[in-house]
C-alpha cells in the first residue's frame, strides 16, 4: 500500500528539495561554458575544430564513466559518491579557467563530462530510493529545478562576463558555490540532521501541507523559487543598464 504525502517524514522531503536544488546546480554548470566560448577560444587562441571540441568533449567524458558509475555506487556507497560527483563538478567549473592552450581546457571539460555523469546516474539512484511512490512527481521535479539553472546559470555567467570583461571570473564563482553546497550535501543526508528542517516544519510549511498536502505545498515553494531567480535577473539587467549609462 502506498503511503499518503502527508505520512512521508520530513526528512525525505528535504533531501528531495537537496536533489532537485543540486539538479540546478548540475545544469547551470554543464550549461555556462557555452556562453563563453567565444571570449574562451579569443583568449587560448583556439581554432574553430578545437572551440567546437571543448564545447562537447564533455559528453564523451559522460558516456565513458555511464555504466562504471554504477559500480562505483554500489563500490563506495551512492551518497558518498553523490557528493563527490557534486563537489568534483564545482572543482571541473573553476579549474577549467586555469587552461592556458587547448590540451588543458579539453581535459577539464572531459572530466567535467565523467563527474557529471556520476551526478546524473546516482542522483536518479538516490532519489527513488528514497521516494518511490511517485515517480512521475518526482521527475517532474527534477526537471522543474534543472530548468531553472538552465536559466540562471547561463544568466548569471553572460552578466558576470558583460560587466568584468573575464571569462573566468564567472566560471570560478559558480564553481566555488557548487563546491560548498556539494559539501552541505554531506550534513543534508545524514538522518539524525531533522531539526534543520524548520523551513518545513514552520508555520508557513504547516499551513500549506495541512491545508493543500505536500505535493501542492513544494509546487508553490517552486514557483515562489522561481519568482524569487526572475527578481534577483531583473535587478541584475538593472544594474548592468546604470553601469552602462555611467
Amino acid at each position: 500500500m502506498k503511503k499518503k504525502f502527508s505520512e512521508i517524514p520530513k526528512i525525505v522531503w528535504f533531501q528531495l528539495f537537496l536533489l532537485a536544488l543540486g539538479y540546478a546546480f548540475y545544469s547551470a554548470n554543464r550549461l555556462s561554458f557555452g556562453v563563453g566560448l567565444k571570449a574562451v577560444a579569443a583568449s587560448i587562441s583556439l581554432t574553430a575544430v578545437q572551440l567546437g571540441t571543448i564545447s562537447t568533449i564533455f559528453t564523451l567524458g559522460q558516456a565513458l564513466i555511464d555504466i562504471p558509475a554504477g559500480y562505483l555506487a554500489d563500490r563506495f556507497g551512492r551518497k558518498r559518491l553523490l557528493v563527490m560527483s557534486m563537489v568534483g563538478l564545482g572543482c571541473m567549473t573553476a579549474l577549467v579557467t586555469t587552461s592556458s592552450n587547448f590540451i588543458s581546457a579539453a581535459f577539464w571539460r572531459l572530466m567535467f563530462g565523467v563527474t557529471e555523469g556520476c551526478w546524473n546516474i546516482v542522483m536518479y539512484s538516490v532519489a527513488g530510493s528514497i521516494f518511490p511512490a511517485a515517480r512521475a512527481m518526482l521527475n517532474g521535479l527534477m526537471m522543474t529545478f534543472y530548468s531553472i539553472g538552465a536559466y540562471v546559470g547561463p544568466a548569471y555567467y553572460g552578466w558576470s562576463l558583460e560587466t568584468t570583461g573575464e571569462w573566468s571570473i564567472g566560471l570560478q564563482h559558480m564553481g566555488a558555490v557548487t563546491v560548498v553546497f556539494g559539501l552541505l550535501l554531506i550534513v543534508g543526508f545524514k538522518s539524525k540532521y531533522t531539526d534543520i528542517l524548520s523551513f518545513f516544519s514552520g508555520p508557513l510549511m504547516g499551513f500549506l501541507t495541512s491545508t493543500l498536502g505536500h505535493a501542492a505545498a513544494l509546487d508553490i515553494i517552486v514557483v515562489a523559487f522561481e519568482a524569487v531567480l526572475v527578481v534577483v535577473a531583473f535587478f541584475m539587467k538593472e544594474t548592468q543598464h546604470r553601469a552602462e549609462s555611467k
